[in-house]
C-alpha cells in the first residue's frame, strides 16, 4: 500500500469531489454527470481503492473503469471533475506499477 500512497491520496480527493457532485445532482442542481454516472464513479473508485490497499491491481492492459467512457461520451469537455477523473483513470491504466 505504501507504494501507492500518493495515488491513493489523489483518489480520496477525487472521490470527495464526486460525492459532492452527487449530492448536488440529488438536490436538483445541474452539472456534469447524472446521478447514475456519479454513483458508478464512486463504486468504481471505491473498488479501485480496495484493490490498491490490498495490492491486488490487475496487470496493465486489463485495467479500465467504465466511468471514463461516460465522461468522454456525454460530459462537457471543460468539466473540471471529468478531467480529474480521467487523469486518475489514465494514470491507473497506463502508468501505475
Amino acid at each position: 500500500m505504501q507504494k501507492y500512497s500518493d495515488f491513493l491520496q489523489e483518489l480520496v480527493m477525487v472521490k470527495h469531489d464526486v460525492d459532492q457532485e452527487l449530492y448536488k445532482r440529488k438536490a436538483g442542481i445541474a452539472g456534469d454527470g447524472t446521478v447514475g454516472q456519479l454513483e458508478l464513479a464512486l463504486d468504481e473508485l471505491n473498488t479501485l481503492e480496495s484493490l490498491l490497499k490490498n495490492d491486488q491491481i490487475p496487470p496493465k492492459g486489463k485495467r479500465w473503469l467504465e466511468i471514463a467512457w461516460h465522461i468522454t461520451d456525454s460530459w462537457d469537455d471543460k468539466s473540471i471533475l471529468g478531467e480529474k477523473i480521467l487523469k486518475l483513470v489514465n494514470y491507473y491504466q497506463d502508468k501505475l506499477d
